[in-house]
């Protein structure tokens, strides 16, 4: 390693990454044939979030040296960010076979395979990156993300304690975390646990002006609660709003437009549609946190239809004569687990031959272009 290439590299591990960038084009300049630069500067532009030049300088590090495995570990990795899976694993199975101790290349192996929903196959890969670097906390993450889609909670819990252990401020980790506990029943720990989910991303925080309730008493205090992620999630959580009234509060409710209507049938609670003006209030709280601040609540009926909205739909349907069954099959394209969500409306075919049942569809979104015969 030349000087200016040891400079350039000493730069990049302060956290200069930008000037480290400038010098390894430099070096690059002046000799093309350069695989260390090559794949030092591939890594500054991952790091910049740039995985399309990154793995134009990774393949070519390998062009010039082929049995660079580390520069095909990385080469791997920018792939998979590029969301090319199949070229990534073959990639990172190269890179492993020059070297089989490269922790870091197990486990992007191993995630590479867990988006292609290998499960089994990237849990052996988690586990060999852990054997490497015991204190792995990606690796103890997604182990955990891994066992508990096969519904294997405990080991899941296990696993997170142990990334958690090795990165405890890592929030992505905590959130998973969260789910798991709230999944395996631990509902005192798992809301507290949720309330990490700012942290990292799931949600955005809004009303920052007014001070955040945390359960004190609120008897006389008006507190806006604040719809936070998904319609399933408001309409889910809103049955804690009207016990909360009843505990004394003024309870103000800002969602989503598209459940406004509804959501007006809650009892005493003033309901906001997002995007418009707000009363005054004294306090604010993310509808999400009010399973942690309050406990459980009693099971009631919460929200009803308007009574002219429903006369109009029973006219439409004709005389119930029969179970009618509603048929919902797809989530948001978008989500990034939909394909974990959402299924292929022709696997509910089966269906559509219930005897002595009608059945409707409630689909909605690009997913209600699929056809069901028999379905109204």
């Amino acid at each position: 390693m030349d000087s200016p290439l040891a400079a350039a590299i000493a730069d990049h591990r302060r956290g200069l990454v930008r000037e480290a960038e400038v010098q390894y084009r430099r070096i690059l300049a002046e000799d093309p044939h350069c695989a260390e630069a090559h794949n030092a500067l591939g890594i500054a532009l991952q790091q910049q979030g740039r995985p399309a030049g990154a793995a134009d300088c990774f393949r070519r590090a390998v062009a010039i040296k082929p049995d660079y495995a580390s520069a095909l570990g990385n080469l791997g990795a920018a792939l998979k960010a590029l969301g090319q899976g199949d070229a990534a694993i073959s990639a990172l199975e190269r890179a492993l076979a020059l070297d089989p101790t490269n922790a870091e290349a197990h486990y992007n192996l191993a995630s590479a395979c867990h988006d292609d929903n290998r499960i089994e196959r990237a849990l052996i890969g988690y586990d060999r990156a852990i054997a490497l670097n015991p204190d792995h906390a990606g690796a103890w993450n997604n182990r955990g993300i891994a066992l508990k889609s096969l519904g294997r909670l405990d080991e899941a819990l296990a696993a997170y304690s142990r990334s958690i252990a090795a990165q405890p401020d890592n929030p992505v980790v905590r959130y998973n975390h969260a789910q798991a506990l709230l999944e395996s029943g631990d509902f005192e720990h798992g809301w507290a646990e949720h309330e990490w989910r700012f942290a990292a991303g799931i949600a955005q925080a809004r009303h920052p002006q007014r001070p955040r309730w945390r359960g004190e008493a609120p008897m006389g205090r008006t507190i806006l609660v604040w719809a936070e992620q998904g319609l399933g999630d408001s309409i889910q959580f809103c049955r804690y709003l009207s016990p909360l009234s009843r505990r004394g509060a003024r309870v103000v409710f800002e969602v989503q437009p598209p459940l406004e209507r509804l959501c007006r049938s809650l009892a005493d609670v003033t309901v906001v549609a997002r995007g418009q003006p707000l009363p005054a209030y004294d306090l604010q709280v993310p509808l999400m946190s009010l399973p942690g601040l309050m406990g459980d609540v009693p099971p009631a009926p919460y929200l009803s239809p308007e009574v002219a909205v429903a006369a109009a739909w029973g006219k439409a349907l004709g005389p119930h004569l029969h179970p009618r069954i509603a048929l919902v099959w797809a989530g948001s394209p978008t989500h990034k687990d939909d394909r974990n969500r959402s299924l292929p409306v022709a696997l509910l075919s089966a269906l559509t031959a219930v005897a002595g049942a009608e059945i409707f569809s409630l689909q909605v979104g690009p997913a209600a272009n699929g056809q069901l015969v028999g379905v109204t």
